[in-house]
C-alpha cells in the first residue's frame, strides 16, 4: 500500500496506472469531469483525453452519482448528464449514472480500478467537515483537541480545498478513502475506505502530514512536544492570514440543537 500526499502525487500515478493498463478501467465517483486536466505537463490531458485513449485498447467504465433530484445543490440531475455525455460521446467509453439515492444523499466514493490489481481511494474527485467539530470541541474538557485547517498565507491569495480524508490513531491504526467525518458519510452516503493496521505505515503517514503543514521535519519526534510545542504555537498565532495554519471554528452543540429538525430531515431523509 502506497498512500500519496496531495494531487501532485496521486494524480500523476492514476494517469500511469490508467495508461499501463492491460484488461480493463473502471472509475466510480460523486462526480467526473471530462474536462479536468488529469496532466498538464509536457502537454495538458484531460480525463476525457486519457480515458478515451485508454478504452481504445481496453474496457473502460466509468459510474458517477447521477446528481440532487431537487437543484439546491451540485452537481444535479442535468449537471451529471451534461458531464457523462461530454465523457462517452464519440468514444469507446462505457458511462453510467447511478441515482439510487435518498432525496439529500449522494454516491461519495472516489475509485479507480486498474486490471483488478491496482486501485486507488481517497478524497480526489476527478474534477476542479462539516457538523461534528463542535461536539468533539464541546466534550474535551481537558483542552488536548487541536482543530485545524489550511488555507492561503495571505488574504488576496485563491483558497485551499482540503478534501482529504485520513485518520491515525496511536500510530498503529490508518484510514484513507472518500468518508467526511460527519453523519452524510458514515449513515448514509456511498463510500470507499481503506483501512490498516500496518502501524510503521501510519506513524510514516502522520509524520509527512505534520511535517507538510507545519512547515519543519517532523520525522521520529515525540508526537506529544510535537503538538505542544509547534501544532498549538502555531494555531494560536496571530494574525490569522500571515501562514498556511490556522485554527478551524466549529458549530456549538447549542446552534446544532436549534438546527435540529431541519438537519434531521436533510441528512436522515
Amino acid at each position: 500500500m502506497d498512500v500519496y500526499i496531495d494531487g501532485a502525487a496521486a494524480l500523476p500515478a492514476i494517469v500511469d496506472a490508467i495508461r499501463a493498463a492491460g484488461s480493463f478501467v473502471h472509475v466510480a465517483g460523486w462526480t467526473i469531469d471530462p474536462d479536468f486536466a488529469i496532466e498538464r505537463e509536457p502537454a495538458l490531458v484531460t480525463v476525457r483525453d486519457l480515458l478515451a485513449t485508454a478504452a481504445r485498447r481496453v474496457e473502460v467504465r466509468a459510474l458517477a452519482w447521477a446528481g440532487a433530484p431537487a437543484p439546491v445543490m451540485h452537481p444535479t440531475r442535468a449537471d451529471a448528464a451534461r458531464s457523462m455525455s461530454a465523457l462517452v460521446r464519440g468514444t469507446r467509453i462505457h458511462g453510467a449514472l447511478d441515482k439510487r439515492n435518498r432525496p439529500m444523499h449522494c454516491h461519495h466514493e472516489k475509485l479507480v480500478i486498474v486490471d483488478g490489481t491496482v486501485a486507488f481511494v481517497g478524497g480526489i474527485d476527478l474534477t476542479d467537515t462539516r457538523g461534528q467539530l463542535g461536539v468533539l470541541q464541546e466534550a474535551d474538557r481537558h483542552h488536548r483537541l487541536l482543530a485545524g485547517t489550511v488555507g492561503p498565507p495571505h488574504r488576496n491569495q485563491p483558497a485551499v480545498y482540503v478534501p482529504a480524508k485520513v485518520c491515525v490513531v496511536d500510530d498503529a491504526w490508518l484510514s484513507v478513502g472518500s468518508a467526511n467525518l460527519n453523519e452524510h458519510s458514515l449513515f448514509n452516503d456511498t463510500e470507499v475506505n481503506l483501512v490498516t493496521d500496518d502501524a510503521t505505515l501510519a506513524r510514516h503517514v502522520r509524520e509527512r502530514l505534520w511535517s507538510e503543514h507545519l512547515g519543519e521535519d517532523c520525522a521520529d519526534r515525540d508526537p506529544i512536544e510535537v503538538v505542544e510545542n509547534v501544532w498549538r504555537p502555531a494555531l494560536m498565532a496571530s494574525p490569522l492570514h500571515t501562514r498556511p495554519l490556522r485554527p478551524l471554528p466549529a458549530i456549538s452543540r447549542r446552534s446544532a440543537r436549534l438546527k435540529g429538525p431541519l438537519k434531521g430531515l436533510l441528512v436522515d431523509g
